[in-house]
């Protein structure tokens, strides 16, 4: 059974009232306002100097008649005599002690001050005490709690008024009262409020300081923020031109490899011709993925540089290391043998290879292709379905994104699916182009041919989230393949940001697990 109390409805009153323990707790406990270069709670000895000069100054103020008690005939009378007078200098000499605090506690001084000057002006009158109390109105002003400044001006400005009717009714001289009260407002108003127009000015600029500081911290932000998207779009890159080459090349020459070596040991004799065949196929496909890989490196630099390239500068570069002849017998300063007229090759055509490096949705068949072929040795066969009819200017970034997604799965499915079809389905409709790859799955967890560090997920997740696109990743119910779906819009629509990884809770899950080891399907990643 439920405490009775447990059901019992919170009472406003009591958080009112606990608002208001707290409001008057920040308030009597506030720290004052340090002034610059003094830590607050602890006086400088500037402020002691400042203290002793006062009380010096005071007493011989006072001690050669600038007051208007007791007694009056002279200095020698203060300290001798029946009726001593320098008992009346204690309020002077705690008014001008209490100057010690007038900047890390300006409320106490003033506090201090005020009981000190009416004491003094019951019992001397000591003109100098107005100026210690004006001295504390300033600096409770100036060094105070910004809520009290207000009140220290209203309060200064009513005891001025106070002062000058009270001396109206006691003398009924009109003009004398306004004189005292003109004298007043210009000691214990007009101080506080020229301390008041200091603060404002200091208040202004240390706002402009805070201000100019914080338009720095944020061209920091906003410069390191660009360098990191820069960052990232220079990892996607450079993951799609050199990683993807590169992985295929390394499972072709570990294909290669196992081949050869597989025949060599079970026969022990040269492999045979048809061997010899899978292993120039293979070895033309390495050489397409190093070509392709250099043309889109080359691209990539050429970008980075921000430089155009000329057909002239890129003939050399795209084929040099391609089309170079083997040396002589004589090594490379050897004469070299004759060969005749140069037979027409397939790095022959720079131009083709730079147009090819360029991500387009036209260049789709001869990725899958490619991909086809390089499945060949690990027993894939890849195939392209496209449905519905391709706009004619889809935009360069919506090209090279489907482009690169359906690169980094057909990649993943050479490094990770088990042998058979992977499907490529291209869907083109009105708003946008929905990809999706199936791959199959194999039926234990085996090691790949080339490690992955789950940068193509990552990549394509990006790319797909930058232009409002989604991206779901995973295997499929029935655990037999490991499929991509991304749809990638050719506007973006409001809110894009917020889309962009609608429906990849699944893929997301796998990964974590792939990461973490316990993934017992060995699923597709890069």
């Amino acid at each position: 059974m439920p405490h009775p109390s447990a059901s019992r409805p919170a009472r406003p009153a009591a958080g009112l009232r606990a608002r208001l323990r707290s409001r008057l707790r920040a308030r009597l406990t506030e720290p004052p306002r340090p002034a610059t270069g003094a830590p607050a709670g602890r006086p400088t000895r500037g402020d002691v100097t400042t203290a002793l000069v006062a009380w010096v100054g005071g007493t011989v103020f006072t001690l050669l008649g600038a007051h208007q008690g007791f007694p009056a005939e002279g200095p020698d009378t203060w300290f001798t005599g029946e009726e001593a007078g320098w008992p009346r200098l204690l309020p002077l000499t705690v008014m001008s002690a209490a100057c010690v605090l007038r900047r890390v506690r300006p409320r106490l001084y003033l506090a201090v001050s005020l009981v000190g000057f009416v004491v003094d002006q019951l019992f001397l009158g000591s003109f100098y005490a107005v100026a210690l109390l004006a001295d504390a109105l300033y600096a409770a002003v100036l060094y105070g709690p910004r809520r009290t400044v207000r009140r220290i001006l209203y309060v200064s400005a009513l005891m001025c008024v106070a002062i000058a009717a009270a001396l109206l009714a006691t003398t009924h001289d009109v003009g004398a009262s306004l004189i005292i009260g003109v004298l007043a407002a210009s000691v214990f108003f007009a101080t506080p409020q020229s301390a008041y127009y200091i603060r404002r000015h200091q208040e202004i600029a240390e706002a402009e300081r805070l201000r100019a500081d914080q338009l720095q911290r944020l061209a920091e932000l906003e410069r390191r923020e660009a360098v990191n998207a820069e960052r990232s779009r220079m990892a996607r890159e450079l993951h799609d031109v050199v990683a993807n080459h590169l992985s295929a090349i390394a499972i072709q020459s570990t294909a290669v490899l196992s081949i050869v070596g597989r025949e060599a040991g079970d026969r022990g004799e040269p492999p045979s011709p048809a061997t010899w065949a899978v292993v120039l196929k293979s070895l033309g496909v390495m050489r397409e993925s190093s070509v392709q890989g250099l043309a889109e490196m080359r691209r990539m630099i050429t970008l980075l540089r921000e430089t155009t390239p000329t057909p002239d500068a890129a003939t050399p570069t795209a084929a040099g290391a391609e089309t170079a002849e083997p040396a002589g017998p004589a090594g490379p300063a050897g004469p070299a043998e004759p060969t005749g007229p140069a037979e027409p090759t397939e790095s022959a055509e720079p131009a083709d290879e730079m147009a090819a490096a360029v991500p387009r949705l036209g260049a789709l068949d001869a990725l899958v292709d490619r991909a086809d072929r390089a499945g060949t040795a690990t027993g894939l066969r890849c195939s392209l379905r496209v449905t519905g009819e391709p706009p004619e200017e889809p935009g360069p970034a919506v090209e090279s994104a489907t482009y690169r997604i359906v690169q980094e799965s057909l990649t993943n499915a050479l490094k990770h699916a088990a042998p058979g079809p992977v499907e490529v389905l291209v869907a083109y409709d009105p708003g946008g182009i929905d990809v999706t790859v199936h791959s199959p799955l194999p039926d234990r967890p085996r090691r790949p041919a080339v490690a992955g560090a789950q940068a193509g997920i990552i990549g394509m997740r990006e790319r797909t989230h930058l232009l409002g696109g989604t991206l779901s990743v995973g295997p499929e119910p029935d655990g037999r393949r490991w499929t991509v779906r991304a749809r990638v819009p050719y506007e973006h629509p409001p809110g894009a940001a917020g889309t962009a990884l609608d429906g990849d809770r699944n893929g997301d899950r796998n990964e974590r697990a792939r990461r973490s080891g316990t993934d017992t399907r060995g699923g597709n990643a890069a």
